[in-house]
């Protein structure tokens, strides 16, 4: 879900290496965050 809402492809995310993909993760959360709460 996290990737369909960034649109990164699957492939994308795996060729990631571990720091990237925890940066990836992060700025992720906070987008969702902050489009979760632009709903309220």
């Amino acid at each position: 879900m996290v990737a369909h809402v960034l649109h990164f492809s699957f492939s994308e995310i795996m060729d990631l290496n571990v720091n990237e993909y925890h940066r990836f993760l992060k700025i992720s959360q906070e987008i969702l965050k902050a489009s979760a709460g632009s709903f309220n």
